[in-house]
């Protein structure tokens, strides 16, 4: 087998240290999430603003946006969420050489541009934080925005088999990198995650609509709420949605929105050639270049999963009690880990398949550059008849190569990024009431049946025909 390569070991080694580039773990993440889920999230705000790195824009402004609001802080909430919302707007159009820097070298090289649930979800948790705030005009400014970016996305839906198809010509090109390195793609090809389907795209959320038409009703603009519940009933048919325009005269209306837990998290999936597609039988890859033996190697692929064991809410329901004698079980609105799991599962094969082409030919670049520089070190050796010194230099240089080669799986990491503090789920429901004040307890049941929290809002003023919205929320 001959490779050539005129690249030092240097040079390769630096490379690999720019695709090492991605998102450091945060060393007081947990403090932050620990803070939030025994209900002090002022305390995590406090922690995040002091000690978390701003690494990716959107995604710590969308953070601490949301820190803010579980905080009750919505006038500081307000303008985190505004940021956002303009950073994905202009991160839709992100530069191609970032896209071609994710391709070849890491996916977290590029800028985090936002899923497409957390660009709908932004527009719906800042119409509630203007609501909650007293600024109903700028709460339906917000549903209005959310109501355009659902239209823009349907329109863009091919995107996603593009893209697909993208990577599978990309994957079919790296054939050559693959023989001279003895892999078998016909192996690596049979472990591809399966191509996503229609029923793992998500293009709406029950969550968003439903702020949508319930504001939409409170502004008498039924005409526009009533699509949105056409909407919700095609994306949730349990959820009673009809209920919001079956207001008798005369009568009023109180809905609940809550939240528990937070979201789920995508973790990293990793295969390593040969060893995990032989069984353990064959755990590492032997060539010998121009007569020199190549240090044994493997291959490392990674891509996005979702894991639904990893997670760990206790709550299994939610009571709302009236101050009048009603009660009320929340059904579930919409559950936010779908979202993350329908959006690692749409973009797994490409994932795998960007990850497998990067591997081999970065890996396929440092045998020929480790292959040139044993080579020449071997020479060194042979003419000087194998001196102590040139010894030193030769064993000097297989250990450079050695670490050269391995760096590349190090630098080989799944692109994990994601909006650390949205909620797990989130129910809603109301009644008809009379008008008058009321008290509401909201109340979170949990696998038991206890209350594992309770959090209680008084003197609701309910007025003839008019709609009004309690939020709550226990991210345990």
């Amino acid at each position: 087998m001959r490779l050539r390569a005129f690249l030092p070991v240097s040079v390769l080694t630096a490379l690999v240290s720019i695709s090492c580039a991605t998102t450091a773990a945060f060393t007081d993440e947990a403090r932050v999430t620990e803070a939030v889920r025994s209900g002090n999230a002022a305390a995590g705000v406090e922690v995040f603003r002091r000690q978390m790195p701003e690494r990716d824009p959107i995604l710590w402004n969308f953070d601490l946006a949301l820190l803010e609001r579980w905080a009750g802080n919505y006038a500081a909430a307000i303008p985190l969420m505004n940021s956002t919302d303009r950073l994905m707007e202009a991160a839709v159009t992100k530069s191609v050489t970032q896209e071609i820097g994710a391709a070849l070298l890491n996916e977290s090289i590029a800028d985090y541009t936002g899923t497409v649930y957390e660009y709908l979800y932004i527009n719906a948790f800042n119409a509630l934080n203007y609501y909650s705030a007293g600024n109903f005009d700028e709460a339906l400014v917000e549903v209005r925005r959310m109501g355009n970016k659902q239209k823009a996305y349907m329109a863009r839906s091919g995107i996603q088999q593009a893209t697909v198809q993208s990577d599978a010509d990309a994957f079919a090109d790296v054939q050559k990198s693959a023989r001279s390195l003895g892999v078998d793609t016909a192996q690596i090809a049979s472990r591809t995650p399966r191509a996503p389907e229609d029923a793992d795209i998500f293009r709406d959320s029950s969550f968003a609509r439903y702020v949508s038409a319930v504001f939409r009703v409170m502004d008498g603009d039924t005409d526009n709420a009533r699509v949105d519940a056409d909407v919700i009933a095609a994306l949730n048919p349990a959820f009673p949605i009809r209920e919001e325009f079956a207001v008798p005269p005369g009568n009023g209306r109180i809905d609940v929105l809550a939240f528990s837990g937070l979201i789920g998290r995508r973790t990293e999936q990793t295969l390593y050639f040969p060893e995990d597609f032989t069984g353990g039988l064959i755990p590492l890859l032997s060539l010998s270049v121009d007569g020199v033996d190549i240090p044994a190697f493997r291959i490392k692929f990674a891509w996005p999963v979702f894991l639904r064991s990893s997670d760990s809410s206790t709550v299994a329901r939610i009571r709302v009690r009236l101050s009048n004698g009603r009660v009320m079980e929340l059904p579930v609105l919409e559950d936010f880990n779908r979202a993350v799991e329908m959006d690692v599962q749409a973009a797994a094969q490409s994932a795998f398949r960007r990850s497998v082409v990067r591997s081999i030919s970065k890996k396929a670049v440092a045998v020929a550059a480790g292959a040139a520089t044993l080579y020449a070190a071997k020479q060194r050796l042979t003419e000087s008849g194998g001196g102590v010194v040139s010894s030193l230099l030769y064993y000097s240089a297989y250990l450079g190569v050695v670490a050269a080669i391995a760096a590349v799986d190090q630098g080989e990491t799944a692109d994990v990024r994601q909006c650390r503090y949205l909620p797990r789920m989130v129910h809603a429901g109301g009644c008809t009431v009379e008008p008058g004040t009321y008290d509401v307890a909201v109340q979170y049941i949990g696998r038991a049946g206890n209350i594992v929290f309770e959090k209680r809002y008084t003197d609701i003023t309910v007025r003839e025909g008019q709609t009004v919205l309690v939020e709550s929320s226990w991210l345990e």
